[in-house]
């Protein structure tokens, strides 16, 4: 189980395998034209933006430290 502040390698290689293989299928659904709704359009582009704001700070707090 995943938990904040946890820095276990092994289990970090586990949750972007796991991001990856759950988002394939809807990437290869869109890249096929498959239709999406207004809501689940919304839903995935926050989705996607949050995930980014995480990866800024998390990449400008480990860089940071690196720099220490």
């Amino acid at each position: 189980m995943y938990s904040i502040g946890m820095t276990n390698e092994p289990n970090s290689h586990r949750l972007v395998a796991n991001f990856m293989t759950a988002s394939t299928p809807l990437e290869q659904y869109l890249h096929q034209g498959g239709p999406l709704t207004d809501l689940q359009i919304e839903s995935v582009s926050l989705t996607v933006k949050n995930l980014q704001i995480f990866i800024d700070i998390w990449k400008r707090r480990h860089d940071q430290k690196d720099k220490i």
